[in-house]
């Protein structure tokens, strides 16, 4: 324990923000809780900040340190919990890496034991991190930060009932209702329902509830949402254009925001796809780029010629892995939403997100007749309802298809006239 000084050498309250204030330095940096004795943090040089907890077992004379978990998978309250259930252990003369090792090997914790804060960190470490893309990771945390864990943290799982499930869904879109919002936080309400579900059949899984045991969320109707349609006139895409370009000639330095919207709207792919896109996954030869983990997998797009002919021309080209480096050194670009709302203004265009531009390259090639399999390929759509939305084209298709239907039909119906006389 020589590596460890003593704790008296810093000394706060361990908080989410405080916590995220500790920087690095050339050696192991320790800091102590104020508030629980012989709980703290370490900062490693590389910035990863660990929990731990200092103490002996009962009768014996050695201290030992416990590795609770990793910030901010692990949060400082949960930390805390963790330590004081830690701190019982070496009262009783146990010692709990013994006890997580006899746990492991069984497979399931005591019942007591089971509730979601210690489900959450094995279920991040061992799902999330595995399956989820970071931009689900990071919803996730901030529905369990938020609604999740000050509702049920503390519950054994097996305890929840469908109706608090149920009033906790309503209340979560209640907090919501506002003047503008009549009908409150639908989605957050929907998404919270949906992580306690996963969480809970992630629980069956391990055997920390019983199979026969129904999911409490199953008979929790999901709020029915809006899906968002905003049609795009043709003159406000031109506006778009025209003021991304004069924005550019005025303010190169912004190069990035501007360049990233011309390549949502002429290749159609997702944000993220194009944000965190490194130079080789581009195929010069063949025009074409390939997205390694993208949110349909694997898969190869397109590259039209004037998105080539903007690709070779950006400042990052030969000089960065990335296509659109970020401010952080070794790192992609996290976002562009100030200059987005720049060229929103300048071009009097309101109300239009950053996704609306991929719809409008599928609305576009819908109307223009691409066939049906070939926009799902394009659009990279693993089910075909995901694209339909595309075949209402944009404008007036969706219209002038009613009509030459309703035309039809009325013809009909005077032939049916006629033959009547």
């Amino acid at each position: 324990m020589d590596d460890m000084p003593k704790r008296s050498a810093n000394l706060m309250r361990l908080s989410v923000d405080a916590i995220r204030k500790l920087e690095p330095r050339e050696t192991d940096r320790w800091v102590w809780d104020v508030e629980l004795p012989n709980f703290g943090i370490k900062v490693t040089p590389a910035g990863r900040k660990v929990f731990v907890y200092r103490g002996r077992v009962k009768g014996s004379h050695v201290a030992k340190r416990f590795t609770l978990g990793i910030f901010p998978v692990l949060t400082p309250d949960e930390a805390r919990r963790r330590a004081r259930r830690y701190a019982e252990l070496l009262r009783d003369g146990m010692d709990p890496s013994a006890v997580d090792v006899r746990e492991n090997a069984e497979g399931v914790p005591p019942r007591e034991a089971r509730t979601f804060n210690a489900l959450w960190p094995i279920y991040w470490e061992k799902h999330a991190v595995e399956h989820n893309k970071p931009g689900t990771r990071t919803n996730n945390q901030m529905l369990w930060r938020v609604h999740v864990q000050p509702k049920f943290g503390d519950r054994i799982i097996d305890t929840v009932k469908h109706t608090e499930v149920s009033d906790w869904h309503s209340d979560i879109r209640k907090s919501g209702i506002t003047a503008s919002k009549p009908r409150g936080k639908i989605y957050a309400a929907n998404r919270a329902r949906g992580l306690l579900s996963k969480l809970f059949n992630y629980a069956v899984e391990r055997g920390w509830v019983a199979k026969n045991l129904k999911n409490p969320c199953s008979d929790v109707r999901p709020y029915k949402e809006r899906r968002r349609e905003r049609h795009v006139d043709p003159a406000e895409v031109t506006r778009l254009l025209e003021t991304i370009d004069a924005i550019w000639e005025e303010r190169p330095d912004l190069w990035r925001g501007l360049a990233l919207p011309k390549l949502w709207l002429w290749t159609g792919r997702r944000k993220c796809e194009w944000m965190r896109a490194r130079w080789e996954w581009i195929n010069w030869v063949q025009s074409s780029i390939a997205i390694p983990d993208g949110k349909g997998g694997q898969q190869t797009f397109p590259i039209p010629p004037q998105a080539i002919k903007l690709l070779r021309s950006l400042p990052s080209y030969h000089v960065s892995p990335w296509v659109f480096p970020g401010n952080k050194p070794g790192a992609p670009m996290v976002n562009p939403k100030r200059t987005f709302r720049k060229i929103l203004e300048q071009a009097k265009v309101m109300n239009l997100r950053i996704h609306d531009l991929r719809h409008i390259f599928g609305s576009m090639a819908a109307a223009n007749g691409t066939p049906f399999s070939v926009l799902q390929q394009m659009m990279g759509h693993a089910t075909p309802q995901m694209t339909a939305r595309y075949m209402q084209g944009i404008g007036t298709l969706a219209y002038d298809y009613t009509a030459k239907t309703a035309a039809a039909l009325a013809e009909l119906d005077a032939l049916a006239c006629l033959a009547e006389r």
